[in-house]
Formats: C-alpha cells, structure tokens, sequence
C-alpha cells in the first residue's frame, strides 16, 4: 500500500483516470523489480528457500544465463530472478509429491 501511495505522490496529478492508474502500475513495478534482491536475505533464510547457498547459486546463474533468451522488455523479469523462481519451486516440500511422485 505505501509504494502505492509513493507512486501515487510521485505522478502528480493526472485529469484521465485510466492514464493514472497504468503510470501507478508502472512506477510500482518498478519499485518492485528494484528493491526484489533475494541474495539480501539472511544465508540460513536463503538456504531454506532455495536449498543451496548463495555462492553455488551465483555460479549457477552464471552457469544458465548464457542458455536463456535474451531480454528484450523494460518491464522483463530478470534471469537471475527467473532461476531463484524455478529453484524456489523445485525446493518446495510439495514438488516431490506433486509431480515426480503422482498419487
């Protein structure tokens, strides 16, 4: 709610309510895309999330990027964020049960 209201605050006022609202959405997901730093969290924290620690996961970015299409949108979700996503779902308790082991 408040990077709403911060973005709110940074447009101004604007006269066309559709305009606003996209200039808001774009600011907030901007704010998001910036702050979202996952190698900031605590190492044990990390470690839970993803199951490896922050250095091989740096290497396995590292590793995997050269792989991946290239970025070509602002708005894009950055590789190194695609990667910690699809780690963070593979480390799920559930991901065993759900898809390697159906019931």
């Amino acid at each position: 709610m408040a990077i709403y209201m911060a973005a709110i605050l940074l447009l101004g006022d604007e006269e066309d309510d559709a305009v606003e609202h996209n200039q808001v959405m774009r600011v907030t997901r901007r704010i998001l895309r910036d702050v979202s730093d996952p190698f900031s969290v605590p190492d044990n924290e990390f470690r839970k999330l993803y199951r490896l620690t922050k250095d091989t996961n740096r290497v396995l970015i590292e590793e995997l990027v050269p792989f991946m299409p290239e970025i070509s949108r602002k708005t894009a979700i950055p590789h190194e964020l695609q990667i910690l996503a699809s780690l963070n779902f593979f480390a799920a308790p559930n991901f065993c049960n759900d898809f390697i082991f159906p019931l």
